[in-house]
């Protein structure tokens, strides 16, 4: 049995670690080395980190200064001896067979990229939000390689915990989490491990292994990122670069992705919480909306749009465009209220 290290980024989570830890804890997997990293926590995670810590073998705490997410997982990869890696938020829980699961489909598949479908749930009622995995009845699927963009536009790219990687690669190319960006460092570290690894193929564990809790402390959605446009860029420019160097021809998913990108750019722009003026915030998003680059992202994909949201999308009006949006929102609000 292989040796494989969980590593946890942990950072005042108090009220749902025991529940993580003991999720890994339990896994039939047993060879596990569990890295528990508290990144200067202020409330009483270290103490139930130890506490743990002296009751597993398996368990290594590390102690450290506050320095972020990104800090935090970097100082667990180089405490990481396993031949696999898992990288996990300190709030979240585990299916018991995550780790057997995950480690079978790599070694039956060890040339491939391996993720596996997760839930969502909400906190506060233990409901299920959403489900996310591959379609159809198949317990595993096998993607091309020209299937990226699609995996990114359904947030499987994005997030390290439902994916497994080679401690080798991560030591061999000294992957590291860039401790120097405020959001998408996950994103960044998928691709620069996509990249050196070139999977012959994405296998997808259809299954969800993993749950994901949402609540209030965890949602970035409402924070406003000052350097929201050079990351969404950064994320059109991976995409495409990882896409040509695979020889892969863009897809109607790329446009998809790279739209998305420019209009989440410029709706966090939008936000109250960026202290620029308003007029600013209008001058430089139309600017943006009226652009030659988002214009043709736009015409690669009106054909996909709803005839109104085309429209709003073609007029290069930043208010406008931020109007529909709050709308369509507010709509699926209503509607989910009314379920």
């Amino acid at each position: 049995m292989e040796l494989v290290s969980v590593v946890v980024a942990i950072y005042n989570q108090e009220d749902f670690l025991r529940e993580l830890i003991t999720s890994i804890c339990k896994q039939s997997y047993c060879a596990l080395q569990i890295i528990l990293v508290d990144d200067g926590s202020t409330d009483h995670s270290p103490a139930i980190c130890d506490e743990y810590g002296a009751k597993d073998e398996r368990i290594l705490v590390i102690h450290k200064e506050n320095g972020g997410v990104s800090s935090a997982r970097n100082a667990g990869l180089l405490a990481a001896k396993g031949k696999y890696v898992f990288v996990l938020d300190g709030d979240d829980i585990l299916t018991s067979d995550y780790c057997v699961r995950m480690v079978e489909a790599q070694q039956a598949h060890p040339d491939s990229f391996v993720l596996c479908g997760y839930e969502e749930f909400d906190e506060k009622t233990g409901r299920m939000v959403t489900g996310r995995g591959a379609n159809g009845k198949e317990a595993t699927v096998v993607y091309e390689k020209s299937a990226l963009a699609e995996l990114v536009n359904e947030t499987f790219i994005h997030i390290p915990w439902n994916k497994i990687y080679e401690g080798d690669i991560i030591k061999r190319y000294g992957l590291r989490y860039d401790e120097e960006v405020s959001n998408s460092e996950d994103y960044i570290f998928n691709m620069q491990y996509l990249k050196m690894k070139n999977p012959s193929e994405l296998v997808m564990i259809a299954e969800p292994l993993y749950r994901y809790r949402k609540h209030g402390k965890t949602t970035l959605s409402g924070r406003y990122y000052e350097d929201m446009f050079d990351t969404k860029k950064n994320e059109i420019a991976l995409l495409a670069g990882l896409e040509k160097e695979w020889g892969i021809a863009h897809t109607s998913g790329f446009y998809r992705r790279a739209l998305h990108c420019l209009e989440t750019a410029v709706l966090n722009y939008m936000r109250p919480e960026n202290p620029m003026p308003y007029s600013e915030k209008i001058r430089t998003c139309n600017k943006v909306l009226r652009s030659g680059e988002y214009k043709m992202y736009l015409k690669k994909c009106g054909s996909e749009m709803s005839f109104a949201r085309y429209a709003v999308c073609k007029s290069g009006s930043a208010a406008l465009f931020g109007r529909y949006i709050a709308f369509c929102r507010s709509r699926r609000k209503a509607v989910r209220g009314n379920r």
